[in-house]
């Protein structure tokens, strides 16, 4: 099923995504079709964002596919969810977890066989990309718990798919990636390497494709503003925020996107707006290993 892209939201109309030529623009939509998400995907999508579906109309939608009913259930029955009592069935996942939990294990799914290792030994290393995909999207999720700031389940997502950006460069721009990573090599940060040798910045294509996807336009302004999250004004600006302070704990972790990257660290603003003092950012560490081993564990399913 094909459906059309919404109306463009605030911070891709008035933000960093606007295009300097319709060749760009162009590129991005040819892109955004290469790597568009089956259509099962941008059902759930939807469904989980309207207030008029329930379980039962988001159940029938999953079953409709499954080897991705499966996989939930075996993902809700990982460590990384510590359910107490083994889900046997799709109906007692969405009971026990709800419909945005089991809307991210099924967006998780079909994100995940985006990241299949590339044949090329010249591509980025995919593996590792799922993995700072992941960690991210853990990150992101205990510090929007710890501070109450978002939605823990959303700010997961939009940890999840922040680097969207760079998986497309990857599949569909490969040609360009030694190039990228030669500039890397000088000192550049990945996202600079990339728009000196593209003219854009990955995090403006990953926005560009999250909107087409029919995400919700603050994800699609986390996904844009993740490495400035000082320049985005508008309202939910605490989910860029948290996405842009779980990519540098992740990467400080050791959970980067190439190995010995570095992903400078966001202003104090954004960790005041987020109220982690020095304090809250201990109690943050002390739990980062734990969380990044339970997303081990996803992995594996």
């Amino acid at each position: 099923m094909t459906t059309a892209a919404p109306s463009l939201p605030k911070g891709l109309s008035n933000g960093a995504l606007q295009l300097p030529n319709e060749a760009l623009e162009a590129l991005f939509q040819r892109l955004s079709e290469l790597s568009s998400l089956p259509s099962i995907a941008l059902r759930i999508i939807e469904a989980a964002v309207d207030e008029g579906t329930d379980a039962e109309d988001l159940r029938r939608l999953i079953e409709k596919d499954p080897a991705l009913s499966a996989r939930i259930i075996r993902i809700v029955n990982s460590s990384f969810y510590a359910v107490r009592q083994e889900v046997a069935d799709l109906k007692s996942a969405i009971a026990l977890l709800g419909t945005k939990q089991i809307r991210n294990i099924a967006i998780t799914v079909f994100v995940s066989r985006q990241f299949r290792p590339a044949s090329s030994s010249e591509t980025l290393d995919r593996n590792r990309l799922w993995n700072h995909a992941m960690a991210v999207g853990a990150i992101a999720r205990l510090l929007a718990t710890t501070t109450r700031k978002c939605d823990p389940e959303e700010a997961y997502l939009a940890g999840l798919l922040h680097d969207i950006g760079l998986l497309i460069i990857d599949q569909h721009l490969g040609r360009h990636v030694p190039k990228i990573q030669s500039i890397v090599g000088e000192g550049q940060t990945l996202h600079d390497a990339a728009q000196q040798v593209l003219t854009f910045d990955p995090s403006q294509l990953g926005a560009y494709v999250a909107w087409r996807s029919h995400f919700p336009a603050r994800l699609v302004s986390a996904i844009e503003f993740q490495r400035k999250p000082d320049e985005y004004v508008g309202e939910d600006r605490q989910l860029t925020d948290l996405v842009a302070v779980a990519d540098h704990v992740a990467t400080q972790s050791g959970s980067g996107v190439l190995k010995g990257s570095d992903v400078p660290s966001p202003s104090e603003e954004v960790f005041a707006r987020l109220d982690l003092d020095s304090n809250a950012m201990k109690r943050i560490w002390a739990q980062v290993d734990e969380t990044l081993a339970a997303t081990q564990s996803l992995s594996a399913c």
